[in-house]
């Protein structure tokens, strides 16, 4: 795929995640919207704007590459025909928050405030295997707290293996002029810790890494939104149920940030469905300590990484890498 290809696919992805975006915005303006919730059997929540957004990122994508799979949160897939590339989607991540309405600017509520739309683009690594698949491209949406159906705006983060992530203002539903993240810039405020939960009966080390942290922690809801934070420089992110549709966007943008970000496998749930544990830190030094942590509390194996200190990388793997189940 040359940087032509790229930046076209690229724009629908963005403009797929806007729609589903509008779209669901649109859903939960209507007066019945909460007698229209759904509960999954893992108890999860789904809304029509899930399932509405899902489907409208299928039909768009589906005319920018017909030949991809497609795999959505809510269950929407297609096999891969030719090329090996396929869909991964997140149509709504943060749900519950979306559900609330936490982000809405005048909304009191402290807990956690932001959702976000999540396209990836994923194809064949050099080995061909499916466990050495990897994000090709990725684009990810979060509206903004003043943001409507009438008014959709936001920033858009954007990035191919051979461009650094880009974060793109929206303003009514329009893509702006964006800036570049580059590797190595200076990061911000490294003082934040977002953490989501491990499931049960695996070993959760969330005390720890806190303490390592050296700050508070803070349940963002939404992994989006913890990966958006550190991509911006403001401290790390552990979340440990993550599936692939959680991770496959934000994973490269992170990467691409010149983040440093590890995914450990965690496991399968009832459904046999793969679980990952996703770590990322927005400089060197809070990363290693809060991955020196992780890997004196499990065995996971690592399944990916990106952008860690060569040392800290080799020590990272001589500790877990025999422990694959």
């Amino acid at each position: 795929m040359d940087q032509t290809d790229a930046q076209r696919i690229l724009g629908d992805m963005a403009q797929a995640a806007l729609d589903a975006a509008t779209n669901a915005l649109r859903i939960r303006e209507q007066p019945d919207f909460l007698s229209k919730i759904v509960i999954k059997p893992d108890g999860s929540k789904v809304t029509p704007g899930d399932k509405e957004g899902e489907e409208i990122i299928r039909k768009k994508l589906a005319v920018t590459l017909p030949q991809a799979g497609f795999r959505g949160e809510e269950g929407t897939q297609r096999a891969v025909a030719t090329g090996g590339k396929r869909w991964v989607v997140d149509p709504i991540d943060g749900t519950g928050n979306f559900i609330r309405g936490a982000d809405k600017a005048n909304n009191p509520d402290p807990g956690p405030r932001t959702w976000a739309v999540s396209v990836a683009l994923k194809g064949p690594g050099e080995s061909g295997l499916k466990e050495d698949e990897k994000s090709v491209l990725a684009a990810i949406f979060v509206p903004h707290p003043d943001a409507s159906s009438q008014q959709v705006n936001g920033t858009m983060y954007m990035a191919s293996p051979d461009m650094p992530t880009v974060a793109t203002p929206v303003e009514n539903g329009v893509l702006q002029s964006g800036k570049a993240y580059f590797p190595g810039a200076k990061p911000g405020n490294a003082s934040t810790f977002s953490c989501g939960g491990f499931p049960p009966g695996r070993v959760d080390p969330t005390g720890e890494l806190i303490a390592a942290a050296g700050s508070d922690s803070t349940e963002m809801g939404s992994f989006c939104a913890s990966a958006i934070n550190v991509l911006e420089g403001n401290g790390a992110c552990l979340n440990g149920v993550n599936y692939e549709w959680d991770s496959a966007a934000a994973y490269l943008l992170l990467q691409q940030a010149g983040r440093s970000v590890i995914e450990y496998a965690n496991g399968v749930d009832a459904k046999g469905e793969p679980q990952f544990a996703t770590l990322a830190a927005a400089t060197p030094t809070q990363f290693k300590a809060l991955n020196d942590e992780y890997v004196q509390h499990t065995s996971e194996r690592v399944l990916r990484q990106a952008n860690m200190p060569s040392a800290q990388r080799f020590s990272s793997l001589a500790s877990i890498v025999g422990a694959a189940r």
